[in-house]
């Protein structure tokens, strides 16, 4: 799960779900106190070894095709950027501010 934002040293976090999800999903997962959004970078079938939280929802199936999450982690690598900045090239910040998607997830 990547953010459109900087959630600590970690690139990406890790999250469970039972729910269909797809690689460019965004969905909202808890991150610390509060409800926030995530873009799906990669799915697996393993559980992990440590605690993690889990997604709460989907928001907006296929956010992002395959070939643009291969994009944003070569940008992310090639420049050696954050790849939190990357992402918000594709997906600006009023995008997760959008009053139509709280909306439309709310119903």
């Amino acid at each position: 799960m990547a953010f459109p934002r900087k959630v600590g040293e970690k690139v990406t976090l890790t999250y469970k779900t039972d729910l269909e999800i797809k690689v460019g999903d965004l969905v909202q997962v808890p991150l610390r106190n509060q409800k926030t959004y995530g873009i799906v970078f990669k799915t697996t079938g393993k559980k992990p070894t440590y605690n993690v939280r889990e997604i709460q929802e989907i928001c907006e199936p296929c956010m992002l095709e395959k070939w643009q999450i291969d994009l944003i982690s070569w940008i992310s690598e090639y420049y050696i950027c954050p790849l939190f900045k990357v992402v918000k090239l594709f997906i600006p910040d009023k995008i997760f501010r959008n009053k139509k998607l709280r909306e439309r997830k709310s119903e």
